[in-house]
């Protein structure tokens, strides 16, 4: 992976995560996981092209294969088979394999939940949601922009995420904690757009989205 030390503070990655979700017992661990105890993963990846549809939200990633953004800032959805790897897809996550979960419908959601582990590598963590240092408000915030609101756009040299590095706007990145909901099961992201706006967003948990990883 490309990381980089951006102006919060803070090394992120400059890619998104991945990793393919496996099913082997003990696989991921406190030492190669940012988990707290071992985890055995209850449903193995979905191959590229397969439905995100999944209401037991058992956790799964979709692997986009081998395409790059060919780094045309003027046309932002157009993906190669080959490339700069520096603009990797990576692969989408439901929420529950974000946070390396199973099974979490039991979750209610009309009770917002901070969860505190992620599939992100040992010593990594996904971004919090608010303005403290740990999350995407906090690090626009140190490039410039005083909120999700009004912020214009970063100029085409001063983008610290190498990408867009998704298909369809917004580009969405999860966040570890669920959104206060009565209706249905949702979490946070932070959506940014091809200008470099950005705003959090509620994303339905067994939706497929990307994920970024950073290290305090």
């Amino acid at each position: 992976y490309y990381v980089s030390k951006l102006k919060d503070g803070n090394v992120w990655m400059t890619q998104n995560l991945d990793h393919d979700i496996v099913t082997t017992a003990n696989f991921y661990t406190p030492d190669n996981t940012d988990i707290p105890a071992n985890w055995t993963a209850s449903a193995g990846t979905l191959g590229a092209g397969s439905s995100w549809s999944d209401s037991d939200f058992n956790p799964v990633s979709l692997d986009e294969g081998d395409l790059y953004w060919d780094g045309d800032v003027n046309n932002p959805g157009n993906y190669v088979s080959s490339g700069n790897p520096h603009y990797y897809l990576g692969n989408y996550y439901n929420w529950t394999a974000a946070v390396a979960m199973n099974d979490t419908s039991s979750i209610a959601p009309d009770d917002p939940t901070i969860v505190e582990q992620s599939i992100c590598p040992a010593g990594w963590t996904l971004p919090i949601t608010g303005a403290e240092n740990g999350s995407f408000d906090f690090l626009w915030t140190n490039y410039g922009y005083g909120g999700s609101d009004g912020m214009g756009s970063f100029s085409d040299n001063d983008v610290p995420f190498n990408d867009p590095l998704y298909y369809t706007l917004p580009g969405d990145y999860w966040i570890s904690e669920t959104v206060d909901m009565d209706d249905w099961y949702y979490a946070y992201g932070a959506a940014i757009d091809y200008a470099w706006q950005y705003s959090y967003v509620d994303i339905e948990r067994n939706d497929g989205v990307a994920v970024r990883c950073l290290t305090r």
